[in-house]
């Protein structure tokens, strides 16, 4: 399935700088698919007579068995995924992807002859057939494939019972969907088992049943808050019209208010309290649900909300008026009210100290500073750092009080007694998320000083602590200079030694640009001579990787993932990611996720859903940064830059004067490749263009 599939995932992240790696894109091939890596277990080779002797012949009962093709690998074992036999269920068998190609198209229907004639001898072709009629509502062909898909993928089975409930329900068979759907209600389709089941009941017009149902899916791990708001208004309402007192169905209400504010469901729930009960859902909300609507609020950055949210309250804890006075002042330091929001945040501090919450003791203290410091207040903004790593030294948040305190003395025009702040936070907290930049920030007083010598000590120092992480920009950026400063102190080999292991090390940073025109200033050819040795090996075939492992790997959700992208099927691959309480990430991910989303790209691939891998591998990983596009990198490369429209590009830079290469960087930075968008500023298309 060499298919190129716009994203179905539309969420944007910050661009980073990569563009002057495209320059070197020539040397990659237009596809993004190579062919399929060769497989991990040697072929089993024949035993053939030597030229020139005859085989005895064989007695009739000695003659050996037909040959029986050798089982099928798993791709899964465990927590182990085996990447070579991670493979299409088509793969090899021309007909069967011409077939797929079709039924994955808007002629999906022109498909059905010709997997009549595969599923005798092919078992995807079996499950597309049986997708098919069932979208068809061919109930009889459905219920008739059931069995013989059951023992193709015993994993699927309740995937497969669901599908022959939705044709009955398509159908009008009421009863036949209704016994289906319980079947399922309980398994890993419970969700769409219940939702199936509740459309039914409204259909026979069964109330007694209908609040059964939605009383079970409002508990549901499986549905989304904004789904059970909605359930939680239709339970209401029909517990409502049977004339259940106010207190039965007014905390179905309440929740919707409290977890999905601002949203149809929360107007409905406010509506209907309102006409019925004469008091509206703000009036009866607790501290408790005011708090934990304000900090939805908050999170979503509706600042006048929150606000709102939080006025009014009477009778709260001492604990519940510490976590407000917090919410109100944050957001009042969001909309830039700094005076009004200092004057809250003080109470906070003070309400907050008295109690046992040490995270918002933390908190107000740091969200004082910060608050303090863009009023330009830099003494009391310093205070409130101190006291942040002073008085709760072992928080998470004692490193980031360390360093913006001595930000504020920076901004204080105070850089020896900065420095000295840093130089704490770095012996303090060494493996810090903030020493790093601490180290950084002393290197960059010696530069702006152009202290060189002193930058020599300190960067080497910065060196044996910082550890190589992908994308690699800090450790570019520290490699350049200890280049820059061995150039500008006379240390010319030692300069091109670090310029050197920039470029090579660091590929995809700002920093290996610099440094590739630094060595050619050194010498001419020196950087040319550079990439031309760091892209000589190329071993197109491989991966960096035999197998990924990771426990969620064993879980069956993961198992039917493996399942359905092998049949091609990734709208089903999202239902089962979602079952194992993952999202697509956006950024940052922690060292242990890594193999995770490592399967996740092969499996997005598989599929033909090359943005999606690009996302993961281009934004999130960052694997194929450790070099340049050479050995088992390049494959890797080819999945972080795709470029697919290559035809559509290359005639639109030979049209209006652009680089190919910086043309298909703007796509894909502004666009992710997906020709549909449309920007929140109103701009169109592959590479974002305003419209006339």
């Amino acid at each position: 399935m060499h298919l190129f599939v716009p994203s179905r995932h539309p969420a944007r992240l910050s661009p980073i700088f990569i563009g002057f790696t495209l320059v070197f894109w020539i040397t990659l091939p237009a596809s993004t698919r190579a062919d399929p890596p060769p497989v991990e277990d040697p072929p089993v080779l024949s035993e053939t007579p030597k030229a020139g002797l005859v085989p005895p012949p064989v007695a009739e009962d000695e003659k050996p068995m037909p040959a029986v093709a050798a089982p099928v690998l798993p791709a899964l074992t465990g927590t182990r995924l085996s990447i070579s036999r991670f493979t299409s269920l088509t793969a090899g068998v021309e007909e069967l992807e011409k077939v797929w190609a079709v039924f994955n198209s808007p002629q999906r229907g022109e498909s059905r002859e010709r997997l009549v004639a595969l599923a005798a001898t092919h078992s995807a072709a079996r499950l597309w057939l049986f997708m098919l009629s069932a979208e068809s509502g061919l109930a009889t062909e459905v219920l008739a494939a059931i069995p013989q898909l059951k023992k193709d993928f015993p994993d699927l089975k309740d995937f497969l019972v669901l599908k022959a409930a939705l044709v009955h329900w398509k159908t009008r068979n009421l009863e036949g969907a209704l016994a289906l759907a319980q079947l399922v209600a309980t398994g890993p389709y419970a969700h769409e088992g219940l939702a199936l089941q509740i459309l039914i009941a409204r259909e026979k017009q069964d109330g007694p049943q209908l609040e059964k149902v939605l009383a079970l899916i409002v508990e549901s791990a499986a549905v989304s808050r904004s789904e059970k708001a909605a359930f939680r208004v239709e339970l209401a309402t029909w517990m409502h019209k049977r004339k259940a007192p106010a207190e039965q169905w007014l905390p179905h209400l309440m929740w919707v208010w409290t977890n999905t504010p601002l949203s149809a469901s929360s107007r409905a729930a406010e509506a209907m309290a309102q006409t019925f009960t004469r008091k509206g859902l703000p009036a009866r909300a607790t501290c408790a649900q005011k708090i934990e609507r304000a900090q939805i609020l908050a999170d979503q950055m509706l600042h006048d909300a929150t606000i709102n949210t939080l006025t009014g309250v009477k009778s709260c804890t001492r604990e519940e008026q510490c976590q407000m006075l917090y919410l109100h002042g944050r957001a009042l330091s969001f909309q830039k009210k700094r005076k009004e929001a200092e004057s809250v945040l003080f109470r906070a501090v003070t309400t907050c100290e008295k109690t046992k919450n040490l995270d918002l003791r933390v908190k107000a203290k740091y969200l004082s500073g910060r608050n303090a410091r863009r009023q330009g207040k830099l003494d009391l903004a310093a205070a409130y750092y101190r006291r942040v790593h002073k008085e709760h030294p072992d928080h998470t948040y004692a490193d980031d009080g360390l360093y913006h305190e001595a930000l504020s003395w920076f901004s204080r025009k105070n850089p020896t007694r900065a420095v000295a702040v840093l130089r704490d936070l770095v012996k303090r907290h060494p493996r810090g998320d903030m020493a790093d930049e601490a180290r950084w920030r002393i290197v960059l007083a010696d530069l702006e000083a152009g202290r060189w010598a002193a930058g020599v000590k300190s960067l080497a120092s910065v060196r044996q602590s910082q550890v190589p992480t992908a994308p690699f920009e800090d450790w570019g950026r520290l490699l350049y200079w200890q280049g820059r400063c061995a150039q500008l102190t006379g240390d010319t080999a030692g300069a091109r030694t670090f310029y050197a292991e920039t470029v090579a090390t660091a590929p995809v940073t700002y920093y290996a640009l610099l440094a590739l025109n630094r060595l050619e200033q050194l010498k001419t050819g020196d950087g040319t001579a550079l990439l031309k040795k760091l892209m000589a090996a190329t071993s197109p075939s491989a991966w960096p990787w035999a197998t990924v492992e990771h426990a969620d790997f064993a879980k069956p959700a993961f198992a039917r993932l493996v399942q359905f992208a092998r049949l091609g099927l990734s709208d089903e691959m999202d239902h089962e990611l979602h079952l194992l309480d993952r999202d697509l990430p956006l950024g940052e991910i922690p060292d242990a996720d890594r193999p995770f989303w490592r399967g996740m790209m092969f499996a997005y691939l598989l599929v033909g859903e090359n943005t999606t891998a690009m996302r993961l591998q281009g934004r999130v990983l960052f694997d194929y940064a450790q070099g340049w596009p050479a050995a088992n990198l390049r494959r890797l490369w080819e999945v972080a830059y795709p470029r697919p429209y290559d035809t559509e590009t290359r005639a639109a830079a030979a049209k209006f004067g652009f680089n190919v290469h910086h043309l298909t960087g703007l796509t894909r930075e502004e666009s992710l490749f997906n020709a549909t968008i449309r920007s929140s500023a109103g701009a169109l298309g592959l590479g974002q263009v305003m419209p006339a």
